[in-house]
């Protein structure tokens, strides 16, 4: 799998980006969605109860192209 582009980092700590990767990882070993509740905590210190859905991204050619990460906030800390 290519990497284009990883946000992890710049928005978290790098434990935690390194956590999120772990989860992409396993996504992509299952080939299928998964939807998540869980605390996050931003550079700022602010936490939030994040719900997040990651599916792998295959195109029509069926080539590998990555993942597909959606969050929303669920609630402030």
């Amino acid at each position: 799998m290519r990497k284009i582009q990883s946000v992890g980092r710049e928005i978290t700590d790098r434990k935690r980006a390194d956590y999120f990767r772990s989860q992409d990882c396993r996504i992509w070993q299952l080939g299928e969605r998964q939807t998540f509740e869980e605390w996050g905590r931003f550079l700022d210190g602010s936490e939030v109860l994040l719900e997040t859905t990651k599916i792998p991204y295959r195109p029509a050619s069926g080539e590998a192209a990555g993942i597909i990460g959606i969050s929303r906030v669920c609630r402030n800390g």
